[in-house]
């Protein structure tokens, strides 16, 4: 059965090693397009810090940003649905953050906020952040505390570090809210292919991006079966497991691998214009 709707991640996936899309991938849009299939992006970044893909992908009216906290309209930025931790959450885990050293980062829903990242506390701001933000042109506000601060447009607190630099943090995070908070501490990307640097992400409970590719399948009236999706990641696992058809890259860990239906080559070699081929011409 061809899919109705095919579900995508971004970097690791849709994106070469070398963060571009290749012209065989923009093919592959493209015949999605002619084919009347939609198409939405799934990914850990925000609308903003996708524009230079959406511009190439020219497929698609939303995309799911934020690792589905987000859910976007591509032509506006606009936000069309969303998930915010709770001001009295994102108080706790700030102080914990803060009280190891780090620099918390909370991300804003730009449709209702004037910053992208609050940038909370005296530490020091990692040199991956600081090229994040001028790479994309972000806006980010540097403050002292987050008392009096509007915290009702907060979709992730974020920390980053070097390897092993946020262990510690991650367990502390993990015990004290694991029950309140989703935790995932992965590797991110960063501004040369040798400097390592990890990632840690709150979000509040149940925020996925099958959660947000549910929220659409009902809004528009689809089925799982007509549903297929592609990821690599950590963040990928779910949709993976549930969507009527989950295709896994070749580069990607076992984990993610056993949660797929499918396996095809890595975004080294073309695995995403491999899937699509797959999908839509069987």
């Amino acid at each position: 059965m061809r899919p109705r709707l095919i579900v995508s991640d971004l970097d690791g996936t849709l994106l070469d090693p070398g963060g571009l899309l290749s012209p065989e991938s923009r093919q592959a849009i493209d015949e999605l397009r002619s084919r009347g299939i939609e198409f939405i992006l799934a990914t850990g970044r925000t609308f903003y810090e996708s524009q230079f893909a959406l511009e190439d992908i020219r497929h698609g009216r939303e995309m799911i940003g934020a690792a589905g906290a987000l859910l976007t309209e591509v032509t506006t930025g606009r936000t069309v649905a969303r998930s915010v931790l709770p001001a009295d959450l994102i108080v706790r885990v700030t102080g914990m953050i803060l009280g190891e050293g780090h620099l918390p980062q909370l991300l804003q829903d730009r449709t209702h906020s004037a910053h992208d990242y609050l940038l909370v506390g005296d530490a020091e701001v990692h040199p991956t952040m600081d090229w994040w933000l001028t790479r994309h042109g972000l806006r980010s506000d540097r403050i002292s505390t987050i008392d009096d601060v509007d915290l009702s447009h907060t979709v992730r607190v974020g920390v980053v570090g070097g390897p092993n630099e946020l262990d510690r943090l991650t367990e502390r995070i993990a015990e004290a809210f694991g029950d309140e908070l989703v935790v995932r501490h992965w590797e991110a990307v960063s501004e040369a292919p040798d400097q390592s640097t990890y990632l840690l992400e709150l979000f509040d409970r149940g925020v996925d991006k099958w959660t947000m590719i549910e929220q659409v399948m009902r809004r528009d009236g689809l089925r799982v079966e007509e549903v297929a999706v592609i990821g690599d990641g950590l963040n990928d696992i779910q949709m993976l497991r549930e969507a009527g058809v989950g295709i896994a890259m070749g580069q990607a860990n076992a984990e993610v691998k056993a949660a797929a239906d499918r396996v095809v080559s890595s975004n080294r070699d073309e695995g995403f214009a491999e899937a699509i081929r797959g999908l839509v011409r069987s």
